[in-house]
């Protein structure tokens, strides 16, 4: 039988049989080698090699089939690499960019004034709302920390400022005679001796569901005080400087709660102080007054002569009232101190950074509250108006007039 394999080699190296017997077997190994490297190839980088060998000893079939399996991959031997073909890309196609017509610009301008003009009317409304409907008829007003508290003459509440707490969530009160504003909380007195109120509650500054025949209320800071009709005072809250004890107090007919002291004000117009050491006179050379006043750092007195007595701190010169005269009421701020005259004008004393002693041209005005920089009166026609730093007594700027 003929050996295939050797009798190819030789046709293709155009040898007889009487070729060397040596060369017959090294074509015989590279023919092998060949037929190995093409059965185990698994890339076209293997198969590009086993072509080559087959090539070189003259077996083109095998070749040319290798060849074509390198042509599906892209691959040609012998040759320049051929990329596959691919699809022509195609140009992006854009969109033209759209450009209104002269007689669509008018239409489009028409419409934005349009709608600016609907803002603007809206927004008017919006201010006119807050200052003519909301802050108007107020009978008294109360300033926190942050917040501000009013009441109108049909006993519903407004409040505006901080809210952190909940302390302006004053929507639903109905019958309110009194509101008082403390650091984080506020306090209402309904017409029927009962009190509410809303915000922090931290130290109990806020348990004042269970107080009857109260007529009269202040709150400052983390605590609550309650003026009863029979002289006797009640107190919740924080009670760190004993200014809660109050249970031995008599005779009363004004409480003011202060940063860390309460103070009270008898009926023989002595003034007493609760604190560390409990139901001590404060200020015992002072004469005596008909209405007292207290905030964080300074404590004010109006004597029935219409003059003003000032006490405590006076780095800003918030004592500075010894020559006020005419005087029906006073508010003790944070850091400055105010006295309303009997003509409906204003003075102001102390810190004055934020404009809150700039009262000078009010006129008008029957009932003032002093805050944390700032200073609020109500007019006769009840309308508010408000000097200082807007922030600390809330939002009241929208619809506090300033003269």
């Amino acid at each position: 039988m003929r050996n295939t394999n050797t009798d190819l080699l030789r046709e293709q190296h155009g040898g007889s049989k009487d070729a060397p017997r040596e060369d017959l077997q090294s074509l015989e190994r590279k023919y092998q080698q060949a037929v190995r490297t093409k059965d185990t190839a698994r890339t076209s980088e293997e198969y590009i090699r086993a072509r080559r060998m087959f090539a070189e000893l003259g077996n083109y079939k095998d070749a040319v089939e290798l060849n074509r399996y390198c042509e599906a991959v892209g691959e040609e031997l012998g040759g320049p690499r051929r990329e596959p073909a691919t699809a022509e890309k195609q140009p992006v196609q854009t969109k033209p960019r759209w450009k209104p017509e002269p007689h669509e610009q008018k239409k489009l301008w028409r419409m934005l004034m349009t709608v600016s003009a609907m803002m603007l009317v809206l927004s008017i409304g919006v201010l006119w709302y807050y200052g003519t409907h909301r802050w108007t008829d107020m009978v008294q007003i109360s300033c926190g920390h942050r917040h501000t508290l009013g009441v109108r003459s049909d006993g519903t509440v407004r409040a505006v400022g901080f809210n952190r707490y909940g302390q302006c969530v004053v929507y639903n009160w109905k019958d309110i005679v009194q509101v008082s504003a403390g650091e984080y909380h506020s306090v209402g007195l309904k017409s029927d001796g009962t009190v509410i109120a809303t915000g922090s509650n931290k130290y109990g500054q806020c348990e004042v569901s269970e107080w009857t025949d109260i007529v009269a209320i202040s709150a400052c800071e983390y605590y609550t005080l309650g003026l009863k009709s029979d002289g006797t005072v009640v107190a919740t809250g924080l009670n760190s400087n004993h200014q809660c004890e109050v249970e031995d107090l008599r005779n009363i007919t004004q409480i003011c709660a202060s940063r860390r002291m309460t103070l009270v004000l008898d009926n023989r117009g002595r003034i007493t102080g609760v604190t560390q050491s409990a139901h001590d006179k404060y200020a015992e050379d002072w004469p005596e007054v008909t209405m007292i006043s207290a905030n964080k750092f300074n404590f004010m007195g109006l004597k029935p002569d219409g003059t003003v007595i000032c006490t405590g701190s006076d780095l800003y010169g918030q004592l500075a009232v010894s020559e006020w005269t005419d005087i029906v009421d006073v508010a003790s701020g944070y850091e400055h101190s105010v006295g309303l005259k009997s003509d409906g004008t204003v003075v102001a004393a102390g810190f004055n950074n934020y404009g809150e002693c700039d009262v000078e041209n009010w006129t008008g005005i029957v009932d003032i509250a002093a805050g944390n920089r700032i200073t609020i009166g109500i007019k006769a026609d009840g309308t508010v108006v408000a000097a200082g730093d807007y922030k600390y007594g809330g939002l009241l700027a929208v619809w506090a007039r300033t003269e």
